[in-house]
């Protein structure tokens, strides 16, 4: 327990929540942890700790995706309400977070959501959450459907990065509901879209307030997609799906949905050209992504672990064939990159 008279901390079925009184705010914040953020500690606590807003801090300790969870997180929720008195409630949240944020707004029906990157189903094959090891429920419902039966009070605001093959399928399904009580926001960016859009400044300015309109911003820096391709990102997803599953995609298939300038496309393409066996031409694509990703001024601002990954697979793909010379190469142009991470070695002299 904090001795902060401010601060309120409880823990309950699994979940901890920290409750701390703003400066001046009239907003209640209920930000929810991403996964895997370890007991005593809160996902975006130290973000939100620059506003003046009041400010309520959830975790799941069990990584489950909050579910099971809605009547703690109801009664943490009330209880801050009635003892803060906001005038606006704003639940906040990304990945697992941005789950849980979405799913209690549409619950609640009192306060708007401002999510990033959702999965479309928890626990389905190529979502975060199987990826975490969890299992759809039977009759689970999904984030369409939710949206669809959920509380219409409010507006809230879905940004999804259009680059992670997965996300870009679950935006396109949203799309395709046009919802009145969704904003879509699609943007140049991966799954780390939040992660991205602090480092840019535009998280910043948009939870300063809440006022300020986050389309608006993100178009500001050029990362606002005009017009995507829905019905085929909807393909996109429905192929990272199955190949999750375990089921035949053939690179044939990507790129007949012609996002060849998708990193997500890409990255998708040279798995399923792995997974039949094609690995030089896995490697030849990821080379390209690579290089994509670190030369092109489109995808400068892209968090380094978005960057990280494909170069990664391709040194290990290099490394399994053999290719000690290329793979030297790579290595040394990373660590010259990202001299941090040792994943890459020490810069030859």
């Amino acid at each position: 327990m904090n001795d902060d008279p401010a601060i309120f901390e409880g823990e309950s079925e699994g979940l901890a929540w920290r409750r701390i009184a703003g400066r001046g705010s009239r907003t209640l914040a209920v930000v929810f942890s991403q996964v895997r953020v370890p007991k005593g500690k809160f996902g975006l606590s130290r973000l939100f700790a620059r506003t003046a807003h009041h400010g309520l801090f959830l975790n799941d300790l069990t990584g489950g995706w909050y579910r099971d969870q809605e009547r703690v997180i109801d009664e943490a929720v009330d209880d801050a309400i009635k003892t803060l008195k906001p005038d606006r409630i704003v639940y906040y949240g990304s990945s697992m977070g941005g789950w849980g944020a979405l799913v209690t707004a549409l619950r609640r029906g009192d306060g708007k959501a401002v999510v990033f990157a959702p999965d479309l189903l928890v626990g389905e094959p190529g979502s975060r959450s199987a990826m975490a090891g969890l299992s759809p429920h039977p009759d689970e419902a999904s984030l369409t459907k939710l949206v669809a039966t959920g509380s219409k009070h409010h507006r809230h605001d879905l940004v999804f990065g259009l680059f992670d093959a997965y996300d870009a399928g679950t935006a396109a399904s949203l799309a395709a509901l046009d919802h009145p009580s969704i904003n879509l926001v699609p943007v140049a960016s991966t799954h780390e879209v939040h992660d991205h859009l602090y480092s840019i400044n535009v998280i910043r300015r948009v939870i300063s307030t809440f006022d300020r309109a986050i389309e608006t911003e993100i178009a500001s820096k050029g990362l606002l997609i005009e017009n995507p391709d829905w019905p085929q990102l909807a393909r996109l997803g429905a192929l990272a799906r199955q190949m999750a599953s375990g089921e035949r995609v053939t690179s044939i298939e990507i790129e007949a949905l012609g996002l060849s300038g998708n990193p997500g496309a890409m990255e998708l393409a040279a798995r399923a050209d792995l997974l039949s066996g094609d690995t030089s031409r896995a490697i030849h694509r990821l080379e390209k992504l690579v290089r994509r990703l670190h030369d092109e001024p489109d995808y400068a601002t892209i968090t380094k672990r978005s960057k990280k990954a494909p170069a990664l697979m391709l040194l290990d793909l290099l490394r399994r064939e053999g290719r000690e010379k290329d793979m030297a190469a790579l290595t040394q142009e990373l660590a010259l990159r990202y001299p941090e991470d040792g994943r890459f070695g020490p810069v030859s002299s």
